[in-house]
């Protein structure tokens, strides 16, 4: 909502050039790096191979026994996430654009506020489905998930987690339902009623441009072998190339084509210092700098993706 006067003037007089400067500074690539599979409803099914008919040499006119694959189906639900947006007609027409389209700008900062939902709810969405969104991935490292067994760096109240990720619709990937729709309605004047008014009379508002962006989305982990994770990193107990080739182990052969690490700016840094053989001695002489490993792209060979979305006070106890 807006405040009279105080957010025309806040809003009015900007450098043309220079624009609407964007402070909120959280960044989620996660919508962008994790795939997406646009489905025609809002649930769908996967069957999952879960064992293979045995295979035998034999001699002439050995008996051998016959039998067939085994399966299981999974069901995956999408989620209605919704973003309205209420601007006051005053507030609009009092604007004077120098920062763009007063609209325009609140558009933007809706979709961008859905990105970053996704993007929370993908790493530490509840592990039961319901009101809350779909399942995060954290929980398919816990024993009500997968019962994929994490690499522990520590037992901190206060870490951060480096997932790797299998990123394929069939192991990792968003669901968009309804073909894969991100509604962006236009924007309608309409009547904005908020409770009485100060004289006591009913009804009281007043009139605003309002739109909403919405969709139908959900994050499926298909197979249980598509989720892995370092957990309990702290600047004292760092990432390291040696808990990468420990998570490593446990990642199915089949799995590596399109595996991921995900990891925030603590865990990213804590691998750097790991790396840095000479953490105090002077690289140079004339200079005296120091003597730093640069900052890593790949763990164990395989891509990293710095994102915002994952928290420093994780409890890894």
């Amino acid at each position: 909502m807006y405040s009279g006067l105080y957010t025309i003037a806040q809003i009015n007089g900007s450098d043309v050039y220079t624009g609407l400067v964007e402070d909120f500074t959280q960044y989620t690539p996660e919508i962008s790096m994790i795939p997406a599979v646009a489905h025609a409803g809002v649930k769908w099914d996967t069957t999952i191979r879960t064992g293979l008919p045995a295979a035998f040499f034999r001699q002439a006119q050995q008996a051998l026994t016959g039998a067939a694959s085994t399966y299981k189906q999974t069901q995956h639900e999408l989620f209605f996430i919704d973003s309205p947006i209420v601007v006051d007609e005053m507030v609009y027409r009092a604007s004077d654009g120098t920062s763009g389209d007063l609209l325009y700008n609140e558009s933007q900062g809706a979709l961008q506020s859905i990105w970053n939902k996704v993007a929370n709810q993908t790493w530490y969405g509840t592990s039961t489905d319901g009101s809350n969104g779909f399942v995060g991935v954290r929980a398919q490292l816990l024993p009500s998930g997968s019962g994929i067994t994490a690499v522990t760096a520590s037992n901190s109240t206060n870490s951060t987690t480096a997932f790797g990720l299998w990123l394929t619709p069939q192991g990792v990937s968003y669901g968009i339902g309804k073909f894969g729709q991100i509604e962006i309605q236009s924007f309608v004047k309409q009547y904005i009623n908020v409770g009485p008014s100060v004289t006591g009379n009913t009804p009281a508002g007043y009139w605003a441009y309002v739109s909403n962006i919405s969709s139908f989305i959900g994050l499926a982990v298909v197979s249980n072998q598509s989720v892995f994770g370092i957990t309990g990193i702290t600047q004292a107990a760092p990432l390291t190339d040696k808990l990468g080739a420990q998570l490593l182990v446990t990642v199915p052969l089949p799995r590596r084509k399109g595996f991921t690490f995900f990891m925030n700016r603590l865990a990213h840094s804590s691998l750097q210092q790991s790396r840095t053989a000479i953490n105090y001695q002077p690289a140079g002489a004339a200079n005296g700098t120091p003597a730093w490993s640069p900052p890593p792209l790949e763990l164990e060979g395989y891509p990293i993706v710095l994102t915002d979305a994952l928290l420093n006070n994780e409890n890894n106890t």
